[in-house]
């Protein structure tokens, strides 16, 4: 009977030290641009394992979708643009903390198709002609993925014969889902979107003047109440090689 109590108390014993472990916890909240998402969980977690006492929230969407919930109050830590338009203008609104702004990541544009088409870098732009194709960009006016898709098509000198083909996604993920499944003849994604899946080929990749140049600046948020916090994890995720296993490269404007 005493064996009983004893473990007993050391049962709960240890499920206070847990409750209170948890309480302890600094919660993060990180908006970041969904073409970040699986280099974002992985490093996250390193973080948390290195960390005990924080813990990574990820809400991962369009970076314009992001930049609206920040202006209408959502508790935010770390924003993670995947343009440097919408962090500029949460800046020029007083919503960023200006120092701690970082463009420290880059990306490139890749045309897909569903690995089992028919279209690949010899004749992908037959699809232009193909009245029947869709061709699926994420939207342009809150996805910084589609504004480059659109420019890179504009320098295709193909918006005049496929605005009836254009479908538009809520986020390049969404986008690459429809490819990958076929729902859609072709998109534009970033290359590391592509170099995730096994169900899309990449029948061209955009080259330096096809588009706006691809950049991630990522800043801690104003109204953040934990902004140390999320310096530190800015700080950690710069030093990381773990977004260029993922297919990123570092912004030209830090090296």
């Amino acid at each position: 009977m005493k064996k009983i109590i004893i473990i007993l108390l050391i049962a709960i014993f240890m499920i206070g030290c847990e409750s209170t472990a948890g309480q302890n916890q600094v919660e993060i909240t990180v908006s970041a641009a969904a073409s970040l998402k699986d280099a974002l969980e992985e490093i996250a977690l390193e973080y948390e394992t290195e960390n005990e006492d924080v813990k990574i929230i990820l809400n991962m969407a369009g970076s314009g979708t992001l930049a609206m919930q920040i202006e209408q109050g959502a508790e935010v830590d770390l924003f993670f643009s995947a343009a440097d338009s919408w962090m500029n203008s949460l800046d020029e609104k007083g919503l960023i903390i200006t120092e701690t702004i970082s463009p420290f990541l880059s990306n490139r544009m890749v045309f897909i198709v569903p690995e089992t088409s028919n279209y690949d870098e010899t004749n992908f732009m037959a699809l232009f002609e193909d009245e029947s194709a869709q061709i699926v960009v994420g939207e342009p006016s809150s996805v910084p993925a589609g504004k480059y898709a659109m420019e890179w098509l504009d320098t295709l000198g193909a918006m005049n014969t496929i605005t009836k083909q254009l479908v538009y996604g809520k986020d390049v993920k969404e986008v690459l889902s429809w490819v990958e499944t076929g729902n859609a003849d072709a998109g534009i994604v970033y290359a590391t979107d592509a170099l995730a899946s096994s169900k899309v080929k990449v029948t061209v990749t955009s080259v330096e003047g096809d588009h706006s140049e691809i950049s991630y600046p990522a800043a801690v948020v104003k109204s953040s109440r934990h902004p140390d916090e999320a310096k530190a994890f800015l700080d950690y995720m710069m030093d990381s090689d773990m977004f260029e296993n993922y297919g990123f490269t570092k912004s030209k404007r830090e090296e």
